[in-house]
């Protein structure tokens, strides 16, 4: 794609980002207005992120590189949650239910599959547990999984049965793929085999 077409396919989506933002703007000044703030958790959140060529891909249904499995999480509570904080330990989507069910007080749920976040929010506890993902679509291409921890992460292509390995600290651009026979390529390979069972 031509620069200025992708400069101009970027700047849509960053007005699309805009207008997302302007319109929970508005239902926070209404919240606001009709005194509902105080007694709102408010959760803001995304399924996946976008590609825009950093891996020669463009959408989101290709990869699983950061550009994608990156999604932002966003927790409001006056007087419940601490304001500006910024939470630099992994969470998944699969966190949600049980990170919204303690900050409620609500009795837990047998069925969650997730560990709340609220301990990584209060600073009592560090959680480092591994992401996975997985992109597999009927009668498309593709079929890739996943392994990320804070340190490395690991992608898994399915059909053409290899991997690449990142080191998440020294190349956060995933540009870089380490040697196949790294010791943090057994010990993640090993990881994602147990999970994908």
């Amino acid at each position: 794609m031509a620069k200025r077409d992708l400069d101009h396919l970027i700047a849509l989506y960053d007005g699309e980002i805009a207008c997302t933002d302007e319109f929970v703007g508005k239902l926070m000044s209404q919240m606001d207005r009709l005194g509902l703030t105080e007694n709102t958790l408010i959760v803001i959140t995304a399924d996946h992120g976008e590609e825009f060529f950093e891996h020669g891909r463009k959408g989101h249904q290709w990869t699983l590189f950061e550009e994608v499995l990156r999604i932002p999480l966003i927790l409001s509570w006056p007087d419940h949650l601490p304001q500006g904080k910024r939470v630099t330990e992994q969470g998944r989507i699969i966190d949600l239910v049980a990170t919204i069910t303690e900050l409620c007080s609500l009795p837990p749920n047998t069925e969650t599959i997730g560990t709340s976040l609220v301990a990584a929010i209060e600073g009592t506890g560090a959680r480092n547990l591994p992401v996975y993902a997985e992109l597999d679509v009927a009668d498309h291409p593709v079929s890739l999984r996943a392994i990320r921890t804070p340190e490395y992460k690991l992608i898994w292509d399915n059909r053409g049965q290899r991997f690449q390995l990142f080191d998440m600290q020294l190349d956060p651009q995933e540009t870089n793929p380490l040697p196949a026979e790294s010791i943090h390529a057994a010990r993640a390979l090993a990881s994602l085999q147990d999970w994908m069972g």
